[in-house]
């Protein structure tokens, strides 16, 4: 996916996208564990609010958005940081030193992606092409998906999803049916 600028400059739109969202300054998974060291102090002070609310903060998770925090395992392809595993949990090992439930918050939000790479290629890139798609999901089964004119009519209650008040998508598993016995996801 591409997008081209008013001088004519044709570059990847997830490029485009994180100068927009304000998320281009953090290019390396370096940068992203300096930029989450220096909000340490902010998000220990919080601590106490988090666990009160019992939710992070969206001023919070925006803060960590741009420091990159999303974007460390996403492929530079679609605007991510390319971090391989070891730089990554670095990031959330320095978040969970702040507050443990927003380094979660973050490492499932900006690692949903994983679970969605078997999606066809055109529709990955318009859920992941800006960069700083914030995901939650249900991996539990809890609801049913009737096939319905080319899609699905979802019907059904999932009673957790990590980060769910705050995520740009979500997803969900559900049972289209059971056949010989066998539950069909």
């Amino acid at each position: 996916m591409t997008t081209t600028d008013r001088a004519g400059t044709t570059r990847p739109a997830a490029a485009a996208a994180a100068e927009a969202t304000g998320t281009a300054a953090v290019t390396t998974p370096e940068e992203a564990l300096a930029a989450v060291r220096r909000l340490a102090p902010e998000i220990t002070a919080r601590a106490p609010e988090i666990e009160a609310a019992r939710r992070v903060p969206r001023d919070l998770l925006d803060a960590v958005a741009r420091a990159g925090g999303y974007r460390l395992l996403l492929p530079r392809s679609h605007g991510g940081l390319g971090a391989d595993p070891v730089g990554a949990f670095r990031v959330y090992e320095a978040l969970a030193a702040s507050d443990a439930s927003l380094a979660w918050v973050v490492l499932i939000g900006g690692g949903g992606w994983l679970d969605l790479t078997g999606l066809p290629p055109a529709t990955f890139d318009e859920l992941f092409g800006r960069g700083d798609t914030r995901m939650a999901g249900v991996f539990r089964p809890s609801g049913s998906a009737t096939p319905v004119g080319g899609g699905y009519r979802i019907d059904g209650r999932w009673t957790f999803a990590s980060g769910c008040e705050d995520a740009d998508r979500l997803y969900v598993n559900c049972l289209e049916g059971v056949v010989d016995g066998e539950p069909q996801l």
